[in-house]
């Protein structure tokens, strides 16, 4: 059995191919990692939406005032507001970085408290 010929043109073609190998393949992580980051914001703005919905987070002590509780009701739905807020900017964000994934991409912002 003869061996192939070893020749510059079939290594021109072996190095052309690993060439566009490595770009795909990277590209394909970063959708993969974008991707994951954003289904991950949907179902945390999923989350904070049921709890507005639900009102889940409003479990007060029987020993606070009315006024308290109001105060401390309006603390609450404020917050989970913001965090909702904060979860569907970065669900878009990431959306458009797995379709995008060549593209820089900057820092989060810190998640509201």
């Amino acid at each position: 059995m003869r061996l192939p010929r070893f020749t510059v043109r079939t290594l021109m073609v072996t190095v052309a191919i690993v060439a566009l190998a490595f770009p795909l393949y990277r590209t394909i992580i970063f959708y993969k990692k974008y991707y994951n980051m954003a289904i991950f914001h949907s179902e945390s703005e999923k989350y904070y939406a049921l709890q507005l919905k639900n009102e889940t987070f409003t479990k007060f002590a029987p020993s606070v005032s009315p006024d308290r509780q109001r105060e401390m009701m309006a603390q609450s739905v404020a917050r989970v507001r913001k965090r909702k807020q904060y979860h569907a900017e970065m669900k878009l964000k990431y959306e458009r970085a797995a379709t995008h994934p060549w593209d820089p991409l900057e820092l989060d912002p810190p998640e509201p408290e």
